[in-house]
């Protein structure tokens, strides 16, 4: 059980099996699960139980396939919002890069990138 709140609005529901939040555009081994179509840093995307039930619905999220028609549609179990801040609060462990948290009762976890730092790529 997760309460999510994007942009200080809060996401439909509680029950996610997977919520994902980066800067990244893409994760290792070409994990590509953020379809958000809005102009800002932080990539989010929850899954509900009930649309990674099957194991190909997960990968095609994982690998950024998801139909057109189900993107962002929380009917289908998908959430995915290009976001300025977020806050979860959950009770569960989490993984924040790498790092494994165990679980805390009553944990709030903020998110949020002022994008002061640029990396030069070549």
């Amino acid at each position: 059980d997760v309460a999510i709140r994007l942009d200080g609005a809060p996401v439909e529901g509680n029950r996610f099996r997977l919520v994902i939040a980066s800067t990244l555009r893409r994760l290792f081994l070409r994990i590509n699960p953020f379809w958000g179509s809005e102009q800002a840093p932080i990539r989010f995307t929850a899954l509900d139980p009930e649309s990674t039930r099957q194991l190909g619905n997960l990968v095609k999220v994982l690998s950024g396939r998801v139909p057109h028609d189900k993107r962002g549609d929380q009917e289908h179990g998908y959430t995915s919002h290009n976001v300025f801040t977020g806050e979860l609060s959950l009770d569960c462990g989490l993984t924040v890069d790498g790092e494994l948290f165990p679980p805390v009762p009553g944990r709030v976890v903020k998110l949020a990138a002022d994008e002061r730092i640029r990396f030069v790529r070549s």
